[in-house]
């Protein structure tokens, strides 16, 4: 009763404090939709699941009323339709100040949910600790107000860890729960296709071939709509988006992790304007370079890797917000509590989902690479650790000081 008291009074302060965040340091008159905004606008225009490009010296996508968009699979649909409603509020301040309060609302879900999960795999102290940073750690904060799939992200991978370790009477239940799960992490972020993958090699090494199985078939039969779907629109298999070559090309061209283009790709981005199938042919492009790219200098790939690596675990110096003193600092602090925590508590039985995890994210960053927010988006899974490293010092520290005494 006393934790669970506590759980409460922890998510009314943290409501309290993202609302004077919310009214203080949020402009919203002015809250930027990104690309999953501007899809919902046209299919409230009746312009379909469609984009609009402009290509000077890099390719630019923005929302333009009067011109006519191109077919899209840029981006996943599940955030795209979450933010339909919002797009039907015609006064943009409404709007944002609407959307803003509901995530703040829904990040206490979150809260709530790190705190059930950290409480399954250690207990009520250590859970209270993990709530408590996800409540008020800047950088979730900040993570869970702004636009984007993170907070919905956590909230699933919190779900999806939950029940990965719960003790279930039904395999069979169990399996396809996860698998109706990952779907739908699929559907928001597409690239979650390969944590799937090596989620079921790791079953199939288990012999759990019955639970691989369903997995695998619910997963198939969940996520075929979309490709039928982008077969129809483009007459091409496109399996989940046409923004992997360009995220693959970011990773793996000839200059530094995080570049959009060169002059040579925006000459030839420009040559495919007017054809309908405008994403896929980019996305081969920015494949067909990106190919270029490391068989002219493998070498300068091995290095990129560790880069990336470093961006992913570390920081990112070529991103401003790496350096704010909210990020950083506490980042610097917990990534040593979380070394720590996943050392002292090593259990591949019982926390192989987390090694998994933190696995895919790292082979990602080397696949792709690494911004800001997808460190952000993989600390949830280490949350639980770090909170074990201070739950641990806190009781050396008293130990010792009553020993003094």
């Amino acid at each position: 009763m006393v934790f669970k008291n506590a759980l409460i009074s922890v998510i009314i302060l943290s409501t309290i404090v993202k609302f004077i965040a919310v009214f203080t340091f949020f402009d919203d008159s002015n809250i930027n939709y990104w690309e999953y905004g501007i899809i919902a606008k046209n299919l409230i225009n009746g312009k379909g699941y469609s984009l609009h490009y402009h290509i000077e010296n890099k390719l630019t996508i923005d929302f333009d009323k009067a011109s006519a968009p191109y077919p899209s699979a840029y981006m996943p649909p599940a955030y795209v339709y979450y933010l339909l409603p919002y797009m039907l509020i015609n006064d943009t301040k409404t709007r944002n100040i609407v959307f803003l309060i509901i995530q703040v609302l829904i990040s206490n879900f979150a809260v709530y949910l790190i705190f059930i999960l950290t409480k399954m795999i250690f207990d009520d102290k250590i859970a209270l600790i993990s709530s408590t940073i996800y409540a008020f750690l800047p950088e979730f904060i900040y993570s869970n107000l702004i636009v984007g799939t993170t907070l919905f992200y956590h909230i699933l991978i919190l779900l999806f860890f939950i029940l990965t370790i719960h003790k279930a009477k039904s395999e069979t239940k169990n399996a396809i729960l996860i698998a109706i799960l990952i779907a739908i992490i699929i559907y928001l972020r597409a690239e979650f296709l390969f944590f799937a993958i090596i989620l079921i090699i790791y079953f199939i090494t288990k012999k759990k071939f019955g639970k691989s199985l369903i997995i695998v078939s619910i997963l198939l039969i969940l996520i075929i709509p979309w490709q039928y779907r982008n077969y129809r629109v483009f007459d091409t298999f496109v399996p989940f988006t046409t923004s992997s070559g360009l995220n693959f090309y970011r990773g793996h061209n000839p200059y530094e992790p995080g570049i959009w283009a060169d002059e040579k790709i925006a000459d030839s981005l420009n040559k495919l304007v007017g054809y309908k199938d405008f994403e896929v042919k980019m996305n081969q492009l920015y494949f067909d370079e990106a190919f270029r790219a490391i068989s002219e200098n493998p070498l300068f790939e091995i290095k990129n890797s560790i880069i990336k690596l470093f961006h992913l675990w570390i920081f990112n110096p070529n991103d401003s917000r790496s350096y704010h003193s909210f990020y950083f600092i506490p980042w610097s602090i917990f990534l040593l509590l979380s070394i720590y925590g996943l050392i002292k508590t090593w259990d591949t039985k019982n926390f192989a989902v987390f090694y998994i995890f933190i696995l895919y994210h790292s082979l990602l960053a080397i696949l792709f690479f690494a911004l800001p927010r997808y460190q952000t988006m993989m600390k949830i899974s280490i949350l639980p650790f770090m909170a074990y490293s201070i739950s641990s010092l806190y009781d050396i520290i008293k130990a010792r000081k009553k020993t003094g005494d």
